[in-house]
């Protein structure tokens, strides 16, 4: 009989002591994932810190690709990994940034004071309906954006209205042998 009291008295005292086990790990989960996924908490920190330092790197590779910028002298082709072709000036780099070394994606070249560019391509065979300048404008609702001439690639001004000098013919057409020369041009 003194046994079975015992027994019993063990058993009412177990299952208390769960009770307040289980309690205690509630609040212990419940402090943790706070801890974890509250607004300052772990994973937020670590996201964070993953982007600056994403942020740094790129910000490093951007400034060591201006000062390799600064040591080209002259014009060189460059081919990326798709073995497209396109020329780099003189005092410009290819940026190191991963994603921007595609002549596809947007190639992106830096000079040595950190100004970007990005290389736009046009195919020699599209050449003439891909980039000659267009009719219009002159005659359509763009007619006051337009008041510069606007010759084609041979230096001819289609649009009458307009005057233009013969430095600015020549300019044009200097920029389209180079557009068609090297395959592309830099914004």
């Amino acid at each position: 009989m003194f046994l079975s009291r015992i027994l019993q008295k063990e058993k009412g005292i177990t299952l208390i002591a769960l009770v307040v086990t289980i309690v205690v790990l509630l609040i212990l989960a419940g402090i943790t994932i706070a801890t974890l996924t509250g607004d300052n908490g772990i994973l937020t920190q670590a996201t964070k810190a993953k982007e600056e330092i994403e942020q740094a790197t790129e910000d490093e590779l951007r400034r060591l690709t201006a000062l390799e910028a600064a040591t080209h002298i002259r014009n060189e082709d460059y081919y990326d990994i798709n073995g497209n072709k396109a020329v780099i000036p003189a005092g410009f780099a290819v940026s190191q940034v991963e994603g921007e070394n595609k002549i596809d994606d947007g190639l992106v070249i830096i000079d040595n004071k950190g100004n970007e560019f990005v290389w736009i391509p046009v195919s020699k065979e599209n050449f003439e309906t891909e980039f000659v300048r267009r009719e219009g404008y002159y005659n359509g609702k763009l007619q006051s954006i337009s008041d510069c001439g606007e010759s084609d690639a041979t230096g001819n001004n289609t649009n009458s209205e307009v005057k233009e000098s013969k430095t600015t013919q020549k300019e044009a057409q200097e920029m389209y042998k180079s557009i068609e020369k090297n395959g592309g041009f830099y914004v």
